[in-house]
Formats: C-alpha cells, structure tokens, sequence
C-alpha cells in the first residue's frame, strides 16, 4: 500500500443500525474502497500488527480502484463497543476520520438481540435479556442489548483521543429518507468526490430468523459452526420461517414504551 493509498477512515459504529448498507454505498464510488467482510483487527486480531492490517484491507481492491488516490476505509462496529479499540486505533492513526451511524435505540437493541437469536447466541425472550442484562452483561459483553445502544459512552470513549471534527455523524432514519443528502454531507467530511449517481440504497445483512430457534441454538452448541451438518440444518430451519414466519420475536408497545423511556436520558 502506497503513502497514498493508505487507512483513511473507519465506520466504527454502531452494530444493526445500517453499517452496512452505507459500507455498500459507499463503495459505489469508484474514488472508495472498504473490504466486504469486517476485518476486526483493532479488537480481535491487533496482535498480529498494523502492516497485517494494511496488507488485509488492500487484498482485493478490484482493478478499476487501483490508483493511489482511492480513499480506502473498513468497517467493524465493534470498534465503538469493545473498551480497548478507540485507544488502538490511535495509536495506529491519529488523523483517522471515523464515521458513526446511529439508529432509534429501541429499534436497534430489539434488532441486536434478534441478530443473536439468528446466529444461535440467545435463546431467552427479549424481555428476560433486558430484565437481567446486568447480571448477564458481567459474562458476555455481548449480552448487552441496552448498553450497546447508550451510543453517548462510546463517542466519549473515543474522544479521549479523536477531536470531534474528525467525526461524522449519521442517523440511520435519515439515510432511509434523504439518502442524497445524507451522502453528499458524508462525502464533504471525507473530502472525496461525490461520484454516486444511484442512492437506491442496498437493503443490506437484513436478519432473518430461524423457525425453531431452540434448534439453531442447540446445534450450534452442540456442533461445530462450520459443519456441512450445521450449516443444512440452519439452511432448514430458516427456509421454514419464510414460510411459516415465527411471529413470537415481535416488540410489543408495553415493552416499547418501556424502553422508550430507558433511552431518554441519553
């Protein structure tokens, strides 16, 4: 990777509110480019050092974007969450630019928790999860379907290091809206040209739910994830939900309201 053509920004959060989607939009521009998949190198893989890193996200820069100019970025939502990374990061490049996509705090939290249902990480109702999250969070950091979506803690965690004009803030109901406008803020923050002529925007890692997640969820424990076996099995069981939705992973508006009031002060 060239002096040029090097780590300009990251999307470091937050998981479910559209990190993905904007990671494909973006990518639509011939002057950007992020790998598809996240590469979790400021969380999990940081022991392997910053020119892995380097090496990891100019691996499959398709040849039209192979210029020196491209402004290459990566996507882990992770990065917000976990307590250590906002320090990595800085530690690698303090001129970083980093982007933030927030979303309704109930609406992502519910989405949160499904996404883990999907992935055979949780088998309990949502409210059981919100109503003993403390006492859960202390095991699994990841259990924390509320405490991901208090998004004023993470940004300062990460202004201990960044000055706040080196970050951009989007609202994932605004992009749905004015996806245009949106960008072409998003583009002036990143200082690139706004090239993109098609804001029809990807509907991008949508969660969809197994029928019998009981049955997701004991595979997986009892199976190794990557089996043939495993894999026919989740295959199954979510091609039945598409035709026998499971209606029980539905927000009712008690808990809604609930929640709404939760999240108001912050």
């Amino acid at each position: 990777m060239s002096n040029k053509q090097k780590l300009s920004f990251l999307i470091v959060g937050t998981m479910k509110s559209g990190t993905t989607t904007l990671a494909d939009l973006l990518n639509k521009s011939a002057n950007i480019y992020l790998p598809a998949s996240e590469i979790h190198f400021f969380d999990n893989q940081f022991n392997k050092g910053f020119e892995w890193y380097q090496e990891k996200l100019k691996k499959d820069i398709p040849y039209n974007k192979q210029k020196n100019n491209i402004l290459i970025g990566e996507k882990t939502p992770t990065y917000s969450y976990k307590a250590n990374c906002a320090e990595r990061i800085f530690s690698c490049s303090k001129d970083l630019k980093l982007i933030w996509i927030f979303r309704n705090p109930v609406k992502r939290s519910f989405s949160n928790y499904l996404h883990a249902v999907k992935k055979g990480n949780e088998i309990r109702s949502f409210k059981y999860c919100i109503d003993n999250e403390e006492r859960r969070i202390k095991k699994d950091i990841f259990k924390g379907y509320l405490e991901r979506s208090i998004y004023i803690k993470q940004v300062k965690r990460f202004l201990k290091f960044f000055d706040i004009s080196q970050m951009h803030f989007i609202l994932f109901e605004e992009l749905l809206i004015n996806p245009e406008i949106v960008f072409s803020k998003l583009m002036d923050f990143l200082e690139c040209e706004n090239d993109i002529k098609d804001f029809e925007l990807p509907y991008s890692n949508k969660t969809f739910l197994p029928r019998f997640p009981i049955v997701r969820y004991g595979t997986k424990k009892l199976l190794n994830e990557n089996s043939i076996i495993t894999k026919s099995i989740n295959k199954i069981n979510l091609n039945i939900n598409k035709l026998i939705p499971n209606k029980k992973y539905q927000l009712n508006k008690e808990l809604e309201n609930y929640l709404n009031d939760y999240f108001l002060p912050y």
